[in-house]
């Protein structure tokens, strides 16, 4: 799984490229901007972990499927300006193992400036007993990103019911 997500981060890439040279309106309709032709995904924001120098596309959804090949927009609100973005822990959310406090993230979307946002929170729920709440700032003008993945990082359990949550603005 490792070798297909590096390889389809570089294909996403290009898509990436192709939709910002097309300017499309909206961070989920990009029409047929696919990276491969029987791809049911598509790029809708790059993500940057600045202190690293990592990037990864987001893609369009947070399915199975998807999640193989990148991080995925597991819900998206204008209104709040909030992004919630879900990732592998194993691929390519590993770098939230060595996530800060403070660290810097950039967000690229479609017709945007890029968005620098600083992380504020990271906490653990259980999904069997809670659901992801927002605990940072209260929603205001504020571009909110929140980054979920599965913890612990070290598990040999394929699924476990823990969510690691980091949130950033």
């Amino acid at each position: 799984m490792t070798t297909k997500a590096k390889v389809a981060q570089w294909l996403l890439e290009d898509a990436w490229f192709k939709v910002n040279a097309n300017q499309i309106n909206s961070i989920v309709d990009s029409d047929n901007k696919s990276p491969w032709p029987w791809a049911d995904i598509h790029p809708v924001a790059k993500l940057t972990f600045d202190r690293q120098s990592i990037s990864h596309i987001v893609l369009n959804n947070d399915s199975g499927q998807a999640l193989a090949f990148g991080p995925g927009l597991t819900f998206h609100s204008d209104e709040a300006n909030m992004l919630a973005i879900s990732g592998h822990r194993d691929t390519h959310f590993a770098v939230l193992k060595n996530i800060e406090i403070g660290d810097l993230i950039t967000l690229e979307r479609p017709n945007t400036e890029p968005q620098k946002l600083s992380i504020r929170n990271r906490y653990i729920i259980d999904v069997r007993k809670e659901e992801f709440r927002l605990h940072s700032d209260s929603i205001n003008n504020t571009h909110h990103v929140i980054l979920i993945t599965c913890y612990p990082f070290e598990s040999v359990e394929r699924a476990t019911p823990f969510r690691l949550i980091v949130e950033a603005s």
